[in-house]
């Protein structure tokens, strides 16, 4: 009798423990962190995030990367793949008018091409995946980020649907906590191997967005295979600015160019680097660029 009393006690207290811990997370309004949106890792929210380079821990930074500075970021979700052409097919068969014509991708092999449906999606311009980023948001019922008025596209970052993520938060989750110019694992490298990522034309084509190891975030291919679109307009002298210091940036508010990041299998393994910044027009398509997206945690 007095152990059945007890095993009730042990059970009552657990479970006001468990209502407790619940309480406290919606109080707070802690993010459920252990249920990310299916395919997403959760990015933890930091008050010294790194972004930018330095010449004395980077033989390779160029102008455009320093100064090296820290940031304010709130937590968010970044998928731990790079789109596929799998789930860039179901957005076209939904009536996005995709010119396949006129840019020459195919559906099947070659170098200008999509390989298959697990291989990363190129020939998608920066409009493309902003396009694809509502498309997403609307199927699982949730808030549109990007308002289209004439040739004018705008983010709204307070709505919880999916959007790329910003330059900084990109950085942030490629560097996954280390300071070198790579991460492998929970590893701070300064160099990498041709078995760790896909650079330096050693297999010719993209590889599938599971491939190599994955970071400490548990994101795949922030190192090469393809360049991925950020939100950001590009300005080369940005970081040297003091908005690029406030908390949750999301870069200059006018440009003509967009910025991408992590270098693609054709790169150097230098142009891979976590802080190496490229760009081009919003409206460019090549088999070296493609995109992963993002979401508000909270």
């Amino acid at each position: 009798m007095q152990k059945k009393q007890l095993t009730t006690m042990r059970i009552g207290i657990i479970g006001l423990l468990i209502i407790s811990v619940l309480f406290s997370c919606r109080k707070k309004n802690i993010p459920k962190i252990f249920n990310p949106p299916e395919g997403f890792m959760y990015i933890p929210a930091s008050t010294n995030a790194m972004v930018g380079n330095s010449a004395d821990k980077d033989p390779y930074m160029q102008p455009d990367e320093g100064p090296e500075h820290t940031l304010v970021l709130k937590d968010f979700f970044l998928s731990k793949y790079e789109v596929t052409v799998g789930e860039f097919k179901k957005f076209v068969a939904a009536g996005y008018n995709y010119d396949t014509v006129a840019n020459m991708p195919t559906w099947d092999n070659g170098l200008k091409s999509w390989l298959s449906d697990k291989h990363p999606i190129v020939f998608v311009s920066w409009k493309d995946a902003a396009y694809y980023c509502n498309w997403l948001s609307e199927l699982e019922g949730l808030q549109p980020c990007y308002m289209f008025t004439g040739m004018k596209i705008k983010c709204d970052f307070d709505r919880n649907g999916y959007r790329l993520p910003t330059e900084a938060e990109w950085e942030y989750a490629c560097r996954a906590g280390q300071t070198k110019p790579y991460t492998v694992g929970n590893q701070g490298r300064d160099t990498l191997l041709p078995t760790e990522a896909n650079y330096g034309n050693i297999i010719g084509t993209t590889t599938p967005v599971d491939s190599y190891t994955p970071n400490g975030f548990g994101l795949y291919n922030m190192h090469g295979n393809v360049w991925e679109w950020c939100y950001d307009f590009y300005d080369s002298a940005y970081y040297s600015k003091p908005e690029s210091g406030i908390p949750n940036a999301t870069g200059p508010s006018t440009g003509n160019t967009h910025v991408f990041r992590g270098g693609w299998w054709h790169n150097k393994v230098q142009d891979t680097r976590s802080a190496n910044r490229y760009y081009a027009e919003d409206n460019y398509r090549g088999y070296d660029v493609g995109f992963r997206v993002a979401r508000n945690a909270q």
